[in-house]
């Protein structure tokens, strides 16, 4: 995505992670959500795609407010799903 959101959501993630954990859920699933969007809707419009990603983010904080056993779950869910196909994606480009 963007260098500097990812560093953005890496240092909210390292301040507040342990007392905000809906917020490491909601960005995770912003994260996964984004890719899966961009990678499945490729005619779709943009707005699209964030509409999903924001919604993946929102259902992932939810979860994990109300529900917070699912909430860990959801959140490791999200985050192999995401760093999965990104760690393949930056292996490929070195390669």
């Amino acid at each position: 995505m963007y260098p500097f959101a990812d560093i953005v959501a890496g240092a909210l993630l390292l301040a507040l992670g342990r007392k905000l954990f809906w917020l490491f859920v909601a960005i995770a699933g912003f994260y996964l959500g984004f890719e899966v969007a961009r990678t499945l809707a490729t005619e779709q419009p943009a707005w699209l795609v964030w509409t999903i990603a924001i919604g993946a983010g929102l259902i992932g904080a939810v979860l994990a407010i109300l529900l917070q056993r699912v909430g860990f779950a959801v959140g490791g869910f999200y985050s192999g799903g995401y760093i999965g196909p990104a760690s393949r994606g930056r292996c490929a480009e070195g390669a």
